[in-house]
């Protein structure tokens, strides 16, 4: 059973994300009046500080930029979970997030520069995180 204290909290302006991760699409916005994009979701451009943002939904797709390897759990949760990685991932859209890599071979395997998918994982019925997996 999860902790709810480690689950995210849905707000009014990162719903359409967090509603788009329960059916598996990974979602960010954009700006109509810069075009700029950014995650995570905000209720204003963090560029031009417009008003006018929109939804898309992103192909999935990003490279590694940095990653760490966690050794050491921060919560009795994360105990049988360890080692595990946590990625910086540049998505092709052109915004970044953060996330866990899954389903590799060794550590090792996981580079600066790898490619990855995301993938979704359900951590509880409310709740879908997106995850990273090498391609």
């Amino acid at each position: 059973m999860i902790n709810n204290d480690i689950l995210p909290s849905p707000t009014y302006y990162s719903r359409p994300f967090w509603d788009g991760c329960k059916k598996n699409i990974l979602s960010f916005q954009k700006c109509d009046e810069c075009s700029s994009v950014q995650f995570y979701p905000r209720i204003i451009c963090s560029t031009c500080w417009s008003d006018k943002l929109n939804w898309y939904n992103s192909v999935g797709i990003g490279e590694i930029l940095s990653y760490t390897i966690v050794h050491r759990a921060p919560s009795s949760y994360f105990t049988d979970k360890i080692p595990y990685v946590i990625a910086f991932v540049k998505i092709l859209e052109g915004f970044n997030m953060i996330g866990n890599i899954i389903n590799y071979c060794e550590i090792n395997d996981i580079h600066i520069g790898n490619m990855v998918s995301v993938k979704f994982k359900e951590l509880d019925p409310l709740i879908t995180i997106p995850v990273f997996e090498l391609i």
